[in-house]
């Protein structure tokens, strides 16, 4: 008699060593390469640390490069060194009128 197959893939351990990276809201520690992009992007946030409003920013590139995870991570950074700062993030394709966004805020 065969063994259970489920008892098989469970003792395998897996394909992947870490499989929350695959999640849609993992967020990576850093982002190699992406230096001087995201000191670019802290340095028009860097007057949200000291009460004042920062510039706005506008991202763009072709899908897939890593704006989304590089606003994110800096936005997170951000947080952690100030508390006046309050960082809020609104994909704008899922909520995208005015009503929804200022709901969202």
């Amino acid at each position: 008699m065969a063994s259970n197959i489920f008892r098989q893939m469970t003792s395998s351990g897996g394909i992947f060593r870490d499989e929350s990276v695959l999640q849609p809201d993992f967020l990576p520690d850093d982002m190699p390469g992406r230096e001087r992009q995201m000191r670019d992007l802290a340095s028009f946030l860097q007057p949200a640390t000291r009460n004042q409003a920062p510039s706005s920013v506008l991202m763009v590139g072709a899908p897939g490069l890593g704006k989304t995870t590089m606003a994110k991570l800096v936005l997170k950074q951000l947080s952690e060194v100030s508390k006046r700062a309050l960082p809020i993030y609104i994909n704008c394709w899922e909520t995208s009128t005015r009503f929804g966004i200022l709901n969202e805020l």
